[in-house]
């Protein structure tokens, strides 16, 4: 089946031929990494750059979704 440029199919946008998670969906798993990196390492040694390895994600779309890491951590320990 073709779906058309930018057509949305359950949560997956399909454009230019490429398959691409919403940012609902990136924010959810972004969410569910943060969670599982501060709960193994804390606050203090987890980086942004390991949650975006384990969601992946570049850091800057973690950024994007949330201001700073604390904001992402309130986010990750209100998701827990």
């Amino acid at each position: 089946m073709i779906i058309a440029n930018g057509a949305k199919t359950g949560g997956w946008t399909i454009g230019d031929g490429v398959m691409d998670k919403s940012m609902d969906d990136r924010r959810q798993d972004v969410v569910a990494a943060a969670y599982h990196v501060f709960s193994k390492k804390g606050f203090t040694h987890t980086q942004v750059s390991m949650i975006a390895e384990e969601s992946h994600v570049s850091t800057a779309t973690i950024y994007k979704l949330y201001e700073s890491k604390e904001a992402l951590f309130l986010a990750a320990y209100n998701h827990g």
